[in-house]
């Protein structure tokens, strides 16, 4: 299999950090950040990303990032959004927009591999 490119847009330093903790023992992936949407989106528009890891949070606003458009952009991109139990109804709406799925925090490293290996990142 061919090496991933997974992004962790967050917001929080902490929190990407925790995930990428998640996913050290990954061989095939290699592993980008950004805190903003407006980071998220110029990398999408380089075109190198496969899977995108986002924080709902940064999907809101003015520069907030857009699955919708992201979608049409990079149409293999593969967009797990992540959040919390209070923006739940958030989340799905997200899912028709065209991300994969969402994960609810806070998540082990075995949850979130299973959504990935669901997602055929694995």
């Amino acid at each position: 299999m061919q090496k991933q490119t997974i992004m962790i847009s967050e917001g929080a330093m902490f929190l990407r950090a925790e995930i990428k903790d998640m996913l050290a023992d990954e061989e095939n992936i290699e592993l980008l950040e950004a805190s903003s949407g407006e980071e998220t989106s110029a990398k999408i528009d380089e075109g190198i990303l496969d899977v995108l890891l986002i924080n709902v949070d940064l999907c809101r606003g003015e520069e907030g990032f857009s699955v919708k458009l992201s979608r049409k952009r990079q149409k293999k991109l593969k967009i797990l959004v992540l959040g919390t139990v209070d923006n739940l109804s958030e989340l799905q709406n997200l899912i028709s927009q065209g991300a994969q799925d969402y994960l609810i925090r806070p998540f082990e490293a075995s949850d979130l591999k299973s959504k990935l290996d669901a997602m055929h990142v694995f």
